[in-house]
């Protein structure tokens, strides 16, 4: 019943977005690296990268959302997502990956914090431990599921294509759900 509730259900989408966003660069990426011919340092340097740029726009997460509508940032920061993901199959250089890798880090440090705030302030009064359980089956399918679908997908088409399917299943979702949008 908590998914007929219009911003509870666009709330949890955007929380698998993001999940798929996260598992996809932190499984993929590393096996993206490795078929580009990078060394395991190299590797551990994009990872490096992208932690980094999580934890600075956390640090600046707290002035963001005050100052900004949370929605509209969690929806640019899913378009920007889709963006980066279409580039890194064509990166052609560790330095190019390594500036992607910190680019998805700051786009995707903000994704987590801002979904579970959208289903705090969107639950219906008395559901949000319910609503916020529900998000933790999400991510956890998501670790699950995921990297055996990445890894059939890559197989089938290449590591650079798994990029550009799930830059265009995000764009195709937030087409559909328009997390900005205020839905009853």
């Amino acid at each position: 019943s908590l998914l007929v509730h219009g911003p509870i259900r666009v709330a949890l989408i955007t929380a698998a977005l993001v999940a798929l966003s996260w598992d996809l660069f932190n499984f993929f990426m590393p096996v993206h690296a490795a078929e580009m011919g990078l060394s395991a340092t190299a590797i551990g340097s994009l990872a490096a990268a992208y932690s980094a740029g999580s934890l600075a726009v956390r640090l600046l997460l707290g002035r963001l959302s005050t100052e900004l509508d949370e929605a509209r940032i969690l929806t640019a920061s899913l378009l920007l997502t889709v963006l980066v993901f279409a580039l890194t199959p064509l990166a052609s250089s560790f330095a190019i990956l390594l500036v992607l890798s910190l680019l998805t880090g700051l786009i995707l440090g903000i994704g987590q914090p801002l979904a579970v705030s959208l289903l705090h302030h969107n639950a219906p009064p008395g559901r949000s431990g319910e609503a916020f359980g529900m998000r933790s089956v999400i991510v956890s399918a998501s670790q699950t599921f995921l990297p055996a679908i990445f890894g059939a997908l890559g197989l089938a088409l290449g590591t650079g294509p798994v990029f550009w399917v799930v830059a265009a299943a995000i764009l195709l979702a937030l087409a559909v759900v328009r997390p900005s949008a205020r839905a009853d």
